[in-house]
């Protein structure tokens, strides 16, 4: 067997020129890679015929013909091992381990978890090895291959393994030997090949061809592995039934995962990350030894001492466990180095403490969100284009086995142990909107305009990623100039204390219906016009903004003309009311003033005594369902000016002489129980008792009794005692205005059918039914027809008595 020395730096052991498999007793590492990351020269090469054209020649492993390739020159390295480790012997696999015999050329040879641990003094289990599609030579000494019969290696068992791969050396003219890397391990070919023979790959597929003939390599054509292998496929397109393939299997008992030339066993940093392992690994397990039971916070199977990216945010460890300010970028330390740091690198030879930006839960390198502003840092960290989705995401995929998911690499997906991956200055390297404070996975205030991240989540949904209310394309998070600001003030709702400037706090008109405490969620809209009370000045529609029914009529104090430096000092409150409006609640029951379409319970409505100013009991404003500026006040309630925005008291600078008051007493009339000064309650004037004051004008004078001081006492002239709710007894008006009365009523033959005295229009009531002497009984109904009634009565406040007679008629 043939001896070829491979060049590396930091590690150093030989290779035996063979198909070798190397265990691993830790996970995979890319060391090699990475240490030797310019190890390819790429050259293509066309076969041309004798005019000098590509010629279509050259047979690929699916029996195509390829015009051209790409070649690969190969160097060699030396690996040496300094850590006082030693690796096992190589021990190579043949077919008689399987039990098979020689001259098997058809491919249907197979074995399934056959253990090999044995060789090696191994626990049974550690390592097996499958393979599918099987053929051998005539003497059985090795697997063989030809075109259209390819073998299949799969491994698997407690311990990881690491693949050298080797052909032999005779490759017939125009053909090719290959491998398949069929679970995307990279390979680098170590064999110095002769003119005429040209290595390549093609994604996952690693192969020479012999583009002369008779031509063959001096020795076994060899790929070595750059990282664990599960599965490998061997494949010639030649036809002969003799190309050997060959196996040799070398546990290695000193894992380097970084490659600094420092084993991860005496490692104390074992991704060089600058966190030592003894940070990284919580001692689950209680042996202080990261390497058992580890822990792997983002669950990609890569313990956090082993990942880069142990929150797989997209921003490696080493930058997210320092300040942005601060930030060191590790040493280009050489291999002396670091064994003299055991494995630790020298910008920083005491390990680093990590930063725990937001002061609770993890340190920000575990911390999926860093700043606890509700963006995940794997979008806050590559978000650079502003628009709240980040340009970098994650694959799934982490080729270079680092723990860094792809997506995050940059521009090169197998680079190692990059420990910060490209990102040399964060405060530049970084995503950073407005520039101040801290980049933006650890900004409170993205846009720096004074509203924190959480507090532009609009729709409260826990996600400001989705909150644009200004439509521009940039979510209001990222956008200084977004959010709105409903009154205009300057302060921006998501801020304000007082939304629509109305003195009420948005707490206030807000009854927390979702128990979140937050007006802008699930908002309260009393009158349903599709303006939540917090932004509307009118949250009852009744035309009285709720800035004037907040307050008493005589104590009314007016908004303030507040610039915008003031609001904002103030959290867009009005200087007028630094702490907010208390609500007035005039009848003491149900909703205060500004919600209560019936200030002081007198049947008639505010939206009309609020609005009749020619007191006819029909209001001169009246609601249009039209909002041109969009205040929550009706266009039939805004005066000379529709569109004057947030005028909060909208024209009405003195209640007490703005809005009607018919007896100039007590209160306006929206708040006055006693509209016209009587002595006689609203309610009381409802003389049809239909619940309505507004239509019962006894007087006839154009004027609703509630509204007219002169009214008289007068008997209705009908009964109709039927039980319909109109005339069912004999109602007399003005009843409040007497102390004593008594009435009697007579048939048309003198006799006395009824007399009471007190009559109230309640309890005490003629019905049409007899209570006097009559042929009828007690309480019988009276037949229809004309009655003759006396009524007597006192009024309030006099000693003569009146008399009134007259008419009326009872119908059925």
């Amino acid at each position: 067997m043939e001896n070829i020395t491979f060049l590396k730096k930091g590690n150093g052991f030989t290779f035996a020129l063979v198909l070798a498999i190397i265990l691993f007793l830790m996970p995979p590492t890319s060391s090699f890679a990475k240490s030797n990351s310019n190890i390819k020269v790429l050259t293509t090469y066309f076969d041309r015929d004798k005019e000098g054209n590509n010629e279509t020649s050259f047979k690929d492993r699916e029996g195509n013909f390829a015009t051209d390739y790409t070649s690969v020159d190969s160097n060699k390295y030396e690996i040496s091992n300094t850590s006082g480790c030693s690796n096992p012997e190589f021990k190579g696999v043949s077919p008689s381990e399987f039990g098979l015999s020689g001259g098997i050329f058809d491919g249907s040879l197979s074995a399934t978890d056959v253990d090999v641990s044995s060789k090696w003094g191994l626990p049974m289990g550690s390592i097996l090895v499958s393979f599918t599609g099987g053929s051998t030579n005539s003497t059985g000494t090795t697997f063989s291959v030809r075109d259209g019969f390819p073998i299949t290696f799969t491994f698997s068992g407690t311990i990881p393994v690491k693949v050298t791969a080797s052909h032999s050396p005779i490759i017939p003219g125009r053909k090719r030997d290959g491998i398949i890397a069929l679970d995307g391990t990279q390979y680098i070919q170590t064999v110095t090949l002769p003119a005429g023979m040209v290595e390549g790959n093609v994604g996952d597929d690693f192969f020479v061809n012999n583009v002369t003939v008779g031509n063959e390599a001096p020795e076994r054509i060899t790929w070595v592995s750059q990282s664990t292998v599960t599965a490998i496929e061997f494949y010639t397109t030649s036809e002969s039934i003799q190309n050997g393939v060959w196996l040799n299997l070398q546990p290695v008992a000193c894992p380097d995962t970084d490659g600094d030339g420092v084993p991860d066993s005496v490692d104390l940093d074992d991704d060089n990350d600058g966190i030592l392992d003894t940070t990284e690994d919580p001692d689950l397990d209680g042996d202080g030894d990261p390497l058992t039971d580890p822990l792997d916070s983002d669950s990609d199977g890569y313990p956090d001492h082993l990942d880069i990216d142990s929150d797989d945010d997209g921003i490696p460890d080493n930058v997210e466990a320092q300040t942005t300010d601060g930030y060191i970028a590790p040493n280009d330390d050489d291999a002396a180095t670091y064994a003299s740091n055991d494995g630790v690198n020298s910008a920083y030879p005491d390990g680093l403490t990590p930063v725990n930006t937001d002061g609770t839960d993890e340190p920000d390198y575990l911390d999926m969100d860093t700043d606890n502003d509700l963006v995940p840092d794997n979008n806050e960290g590559n978000d650079f284009d502003f628009d709240g989705v980040p340009d970098q995401a994650y694959t799934g995929t982490d080729t270079d086995g680092d723990g860094l998911d792809d997506g995050y690499e940059g521009s090169d997906v197998n680079d190692g142990f990059d420990v910060n991956d490209e990102i040399d200055d964060p405060a530049n390297d970084l995503p950073d909107t407005d520039g101040t404070e801290d980049v933006n996975y650890r900004d409170l205030d993205d846009d720096g305009d004074g509203i924190d991240t959480p507090d532009e989540d609009a729709d409260n949904d826990g996600d400001p990623t989705d909150d644009d209310t200004d439509n521009d394309g940039t979510p209001d998070y990222l956008d200084p100039d977004g959010g709105p600001d409903t009154d205009g003030d300057g302060v921006p709702d998501s801020v304000d204390l007082d939304d629509d400037n109305d003195g009420i706090l948005d707490t206030t008109e807000d009854p927390d219906l979702d128990g979140d405490g937050d007006p802008l969620t699930d908002p309260l809209d009393s009158d349903s016009d599709g303006y939540p009370d917090h932004l509307d000045i009118d949250s009852d529609d009744d035309g009285i903004p709720d800035n004037v029914e907040a307050q008493t009529t005589d104590g009314y104090i007016a908004p303030n003309d507040d610039d915008a430096a003031t609001y904002a000092s103030n959290d867009g409150v009005n200087s007028a009311y630094p702490d907010g409006l208390t609500p007035v609640n005039t009848d003491g029951t149900d909703e205060p003033d500004y919600l209560d379409m019936d200030t002081d319970n007198d049947l008639v409505p505010d939206n009309n005594e609020g609005n009749d100013f020619d007191f006819d009991g029909v209001p001169d404003q009246a609601y249009t369902g039209t909002d041109t500026d969009g205040d929550g006040l009706d266009d039939g309630y805004e005066g000379s000016d529709v569109n004057d925005g947030f005028d909060v008291n909208d024209e009405i600078d003195d209640p007490a002489n703005d809005l009607p008051d018919t007896d100039g007493t007590e209160d306006v009339n929206y708040r006055d129980l006693d509209d016209d000064g009587d002595g006689i309650d609203t309610p009381d004037e409802d003389a049809d008792n239909d619940g309505d004051p507004t239509d019962d004008d006894t007087d006839n004078d154009g004027t609703p009794d509630y509204l007219d001081p002169d009214n008289k006492v007068e008997v209705n002239q009908l009964v109709t005692p039927n039980e319909d709710g109109d005339n069912d007894f004999l109602f007399i008006r003005g009843l409040e205005l007497v102390d004593n009365n008594s009435l009697q009523i007579f048939n048309r033959w003198g006799v006395k059918v009824y007399e009471g005295t007190n009559y109230n229009n309640q309890n005490n009531v003629f019905d049409g039914r007899s209570k006097g002497r009559s042929t009828l009984s007690v309480n019988d109904y009276l037949p229809a027809g004309v009655y003759f009634y006396i009524f007597e009565y006192q009024l309030t406040g006099s000693q003569s008595h009146t008399v009134e007679d007259g008419y009326i008629y009872i119908s059925k």
